[in-house]
């Protein structure tokens, strides 16, 4: 699997992830850094990682807020699942 193929698999992961986020109103935003994006992904290689950052809104009091994170820490850790096995499943299916 070419870079490029690998980054667009994770963005399009990462997309639903972060969009079902902002429908749930855990964060407002969501961004990429790094390898993921740049020079459209051309770098991104099998062990990179993915650098992201939410946006969470000001106007959270502080046990909210806290709860939000909570809620994002448990989703997160579905979403490294869900990376993981396209990255795997993309892996097997390669022409040899």
């Amino acid at each position: 699997m070419t870079a490029e193929k690998r980054a667009s698999t994770a963005i399009a992961v990462l997309q639903d992830w972060a969009r079902a986020l902002n429908e749930k109103s855990l964060i407002e935003g969501a961004y990429l850094l790094g390898s993921l994006i740049y020079r459209d992904g051309s770098q991104f290689g099998e062990y990179s990682d993915v650098d992201l950052v939410l946006a969470l809104t000001d106007e959270q009091a502080p046990t909210r807020r806290f709860s939000i994170l909570q809620s994002v820490q448990t989703s997160k850790k579905q979403l490294e699942l869900n990376l993981r096995e396209e990255a795997t499943q993309a892996t097997h299916s390669a022409v040899l």
